[in-house]
């Protein structure tokens, strides 16, 4: 493996970790001085699915684009912000009206 995928490998790791922080804090569904009822606690999980479904999107789309962009420049050193890309498609999707949503 070379020093580059690796660089590649720990930058994605390191992006993922916010996810792994929202997986965490969505497990503690009650505090000391109050237990949430059970819509609150169902409403929990079904947020810490969609947080789960995003992550593992960021993730694929981070490894496809990254793929794609390597093969077209096999030969040259790549460094890219899936994060800022997934932004800025997802800014111009939120933008887009009529045929072009």
């Amino acid at each position: 493996m070379s020093l580059g995928t690796m660089a590649i490998i720990i930058i994605i790791s390191i992006y993922n970790l916010p996810g792994v922080a929202i997986k965490l804090r969505n497990r503690e569904f009650h505090t000391d001085n109050q237990t949430n009822s059970r819509q609150n606690i169902f409403a929990k999980i079904e947020d810490m699915d969609i947080s789960m479904k995003l992550v593992s999107a960021n993730n694929r789309f981070a490894f496809q684009l990254f793929s794609e962009i390597q093969k077209s420049q096999s030969n040259k050193n790549i460094f890219i912000s899936p994060s800022s890309i997934a932004i800025a498609l997802s800014m111009t999707y939120n933008g887009a009206e009529g045929k072009t949503r």
